[in-house]
């Protein structure tokens, strides 16, 4: 086996894939743009990595962060 053989993301499956959980930043949502996520979650996009904001969400912000990550926009009110 070669030690210097360098494994390399799907470039392809990360296009279709784009959306993934902002934790680096602590954002509170997910971002798009998969070739700026960490390399374990381009290495393995199907555990990681979504083709769309709400199914990102709904898998690492679920519940009361939901609407946040999809900067969904309340009434304001407070009750």
């Amino acid at each position: 086996s070669n030690p210097n053989l360098e494994v390399t993301p799907d470039t392809g499956l990360l296009s279709l894939l784009p959306y993934y959980p902002d934790w680096e930043f602590d954002s509170g949502t997910c971002l798009q743009g998969a070739e700026n996520a960490p390399r374990y979650m381009q290495l393995d996009p199907e555990s990681w990595l979504y083709s769309d904001l709400a199914g990102c969400c709904a898998r690492y912000f679920g519940g009361w962060n939901e609407n946040a990550c999809n900067n969904v926009d309340g009434s304001g009110l407070w009750y």
